[in-house]
């Protein structure tokens, strides 16, 4: 391989490990097995603070019926880990993933008894999450 070449791939390849090293977790950063905050419908409008690597749960109570969470922004990755029948809940979990903000919405229709009236009602769930 020519000198020239070589260079040429060494720079691509040093493009290529800056480009994949952007937004991610600083070193020792990983997400906790258990989530460090707790956040329910309750807590629609706030702001949650996270730090890169922190673990939070969204849990949606089962008074209504959930659509999967949106999130917009790219500080956190948000993945559906389960229903708690038991407990009540829809349950996501929340992963900082690198500094900046995100915002989270769902819509939730009332869940009603089946055979019973039903109103024609959603509720809006919305949080923002700040990433140190």
């Amino acid at each position: 391989m020519s000198p020239r070449a070589a260079a040429s791939l060494l720079a691509a390849l040093a493009l290529a490990l800056a480009v994949g090293a952007c937004g991610a977790a600083a070193p020792g950063a990983r997400p906790s097995a258990t989530p460090s905050t707790i956040i329910t419908d309750v807590d629609s409008g706030r702001t949650v603070q996270l730090a890169v690597g922190e673990v939070a749960a969204l849990r949606l109570a089962d008074r209504a019926t959930w659509s999967e969470p949106r999130v917009a922004g790219g500080a956190v990755r948000v993945t559906h880990s389960g229903h708690d029948r038991a407990a009540g809940y829809d349950e996501w979990l929340i992963v900082a993933t690198g500094r900046g903000t995100a915002t989270l919405t769902s819509a939730g229709r009332v869940a009603c008894a089946p055979g019973g009236a039903c109103p024609d009602v959603l509720v809006a769930f919305s949080i923002s999450v700040a990433v140190t």
